[in-house]
């Protein structure tokens, strides 16, 4: 492995790790969301 590679790949994964975490958030954040409405929508 050459070094051009190496670098290649360790950037390639950040990039996937940065790519899971923002998924991972943005379901996150969808659920809170969701349950946010089913308590508030009963109420209205």
């Amino acid at each position: 492995m050459k070094i051009e590679h190496v670098a290649l790949y360790v950037r390639g994964l950040e990039g996937a790790k940065r790519f899971l975490k923002g998924i991972l958030m943005q379901k996150l954040i969808s659920s809170i969301i969701q349950s946010r409405l089913a308590v508030l929508l009963p109420q209205l």
